[in-house]
């Protein structure tokens, strides 16, 4: 009986992170630049979490009218790195975190975060009760547009 060779699997998982998620999608990008194929042909699996599964789906998506294993995907991670750049900072939040040491058991932790910083609307869901025909289906209101919250934490 002869020997049935292995098949290797590739599989690549894409770590969450937000914004930085730009990161693992440049690096995509290099990998698809240098092979000259999409990912979708390179890896038996892609999978991520979060921000990751955004490009695992990304770059898995069969382009409009393609179906099949021969199919190319709809963006390339270049595509999605460039999204990531023009998209990014309306999508995901902005937080700074920093520490400054200050004596060998004594720090300072300065955070920012803003949330919402480009101001675009929060919409609230809109009412859905039919009895009211004056306010039924339209929106009304809205949630708290931009936060900024700043906080320091001082430990020894």
């Amino acid at each position: 009986m002869p020997e049935e060779k292995s098949r290797r699997v590739r599989v690549l998982a894409i770590d969450g992170g937000g914004i930085r998620g730009i990161i693992p999608a440049l690096v995509l990008a290099r990998i698809e630049e240098l092979t000259g194929k999409p990912a979708s042909e390179l890896f038996d699996l892609i999978a991520g979490t979060s921000t990751g599964g955004i490009i695992a789906l990304g770059v898995n998506v069969p382009a409009a009218g393609g179906a099949g294993a021969t199919a190319r995907p709809r963006w390339s991670a270049r595509e999605l790195a460039d999204m990531y750049v023009s998209e990014g900072p309306r999508i995901f939040d902005a937080s700074l975190v920093r520490s400054i040491h200050i004596k060998e058991s004594h720090a300072l932790m300065v955070r920012f975060e803003a949330f919402n910083s480009l101001n675009h609307p929060n919409w609230n869901v809109p009412p859905n009760d039919p009895r009211s025909p004056t306010t039924f289906g339209i929106v009304t209101s809205a949630r708290a547009m931009r936060q900024i919250q700043i906080a320091l934490k001082y430990t020894f």
